[in-house]
């Protein structure tokens, strides 16, 4: 448990609060865009906190960029071959 901790104070926690709880109801009743709740729970927060959304799937996350989300890209390197 002290290991986990130490390890957190290298991080800053964000804790849901009710505008984040809106982000995440307007992403997720968007009609035609149906969206995992986790997923759109990772794009309320950075919509919230207004923090990039790093991601190896931008097409999961994409049509938020016109509601004002920034997404990085970071591509998956290949797996070498043994």
């Amino acid at each position: 448990m002290q290991l986990l901790e130490n390890m957190l104070k290298n991080y800053v926690i964000l804790s849901c609060d009710d505008e984040t709880c809106w982000y995440w109801a307007k992403i997720s009743s968007t009609k035609g865009r149906p969206m995992p709740s986790n997923d759109a729970w990772i794009a309320a927060t950075a919509l919230r906190h207004d923090t990039p959304l790093v991601t190896h799937n931008v097409k999961d996350f994409e049509h938020l960029q016109a509601a004002g989300l920034n997404l990085i890209t970071v591509p998956v390197s290949p797996m070498p071959l043994s």
